[in-house]
């Protein structure tokens, strides 16, 4: 039972640390829902921070508002980083 704790959070850990280099501070919005890394502002759920990624790889464990997370990476990096991480995390975890 413990193991199986520990390797959890080593799978959370390891994508928590694969958001930050994916992802950090790649994802700006304005307020008409356009990409701006000057003046933008960072989604609710993002990877800018360890804790916020963390926070983030949970609630995508937990399949709570996966779609609209996987939608603003998607358009903010594109289509080969996001759909990798996003179904390789739904999959594995």
């Amino acid at each position: 039972c413990s193991s199986d704790l520990i390797l959890l959070f080593l799978f959370i850990l390891t994508y928590t640390l694969l958001g930050l280099e994916l992802f950090a501070h790649k994802a700006k919005f304005t307020s008409d829902d356009l990409v701006d890394l000057k003046n933008g502002e960072s989604p609710r759920y993002n990877f800018d921070k360890f804790i916020d990624s963390f926070t983030t790889v949970f609630i995508l464990l937990t399949n709570d508002g996966i779609s609209t997370i996987f939608y603003d990476y998607y358009r903010a990096v594109g289509a080969v980083a996001a759909v990798f991480f996003f179904i390789s995390l739904v999959i594995i975890g």
